[in-house]
């Protein structure tokens, strides 16, 4: 599935976290974000994060986007 300006801006945000919890450094952030902004698919996201552990959802990140449900109009 293709990947949305949405999902990078996501996948960033997880990358962000983990660097500010010491698990990147600011070098492996720097690529790992210019992997995500040449990412076309959801599958070319998970490469950027694929050997990070997940991160329990803060309070102010909202759920990821549903990519089953069709987009409602009107």
């Amino acid at each position: 599935m293709r990947a949305s300006d949405e999902d990078r801006k996501r996948v960033i945000g997880v990358l962000q976290r983990h660097t500010e919890a010491g698990r990147l450094t600011l070098d492996e952030f720097s690529d790992r974000v210019g992997t995500v902004y040449a990412a076309k698919t959801l599958d070319d996201l998970r490469a950027a994060v694929v050997d990070l552990p997940a991160l329990s959802p803060s309070p102010s990140t909202p759920p990821p986007p549903s990519h089953t449900t069709a987009a409602r109009c009107c």
